[in-house]
């Protein structure tokens, strides 16, 4: 009985290592096992579909988020997913690029063939982005110190109670 165990936990631990070794980003494996055995490449295009997917979906959200921003919340929101899309991109391996899984496509209907261009566009609009999301965190502490400066102006021309006192409110 417990020999039945052992050689099952050893052929399981040897699928996942063969499973491990073709999902590898070699073409010289890859390309073989797409002709032969598409199925054992099945964990690296689910990746490669959710982090292209991810990508694109966050950096939608996030251009949207930053470039009509109407409160700080959208700008810490958009700043998040900023992050988000790059990580996504930097989760894309680059022999990804211009490759497309017919096989895997054709069961899970996917309609995308990343390519070098809309790589480097990509990775172009996240750079842009966290440009953008930084300048406004910075232009947003001169704004609230403004704020501060002029509540408490209002509250000193509130409190004044001549007209000297007035005009130095103010001023």
């Amino acid at each position: 009985m417990f020999g039945k165990i052992k050689f099952a936990a050893m052929l399981m631990a040897g699928t996942a290592g063969v499973v491990w070794v073709v999902n590898l980003p070699y073409p010289m494996i890859r390309k073989p096992v797409a002709q032969v055995a598409p199925i054992l490449l099945l964990p690296s295009f689910m990746s490669m579909d959710h982090h292209y997917r991810g990508a694109i979906d966050s950096l939608e959200q996030a251009d949207q988020l930053v470039s009509q921003a109407t409160s700080t919340a959208d700008i810490e929101l958009g700043g998040e997913k900023v992050k988000a899309a790059k990580k996504h991109l930097e989760n894309l391996p680059v022999w990804f690029l211009g490759y497309y899984p017919q096989r895997y496509c054709s069961l899970f209907s996917c309609s995308w063939q990343f390519t070098l261009d809309e790589f480097e566009q990509a990775r172009k609009r996240v750079a842009r982005l966290d440009a953008v999301v930084f300048q406004d965190k910075n232009a947003l502490i001169p704004l609230n110190e403004a704020k501060k400066s002029l509540l408490a102006a209002k509250l000193q021309y509130e409190q004044a109670t001549n007209t000297k006192d007035r005009e130095k409110a103010i001023a």
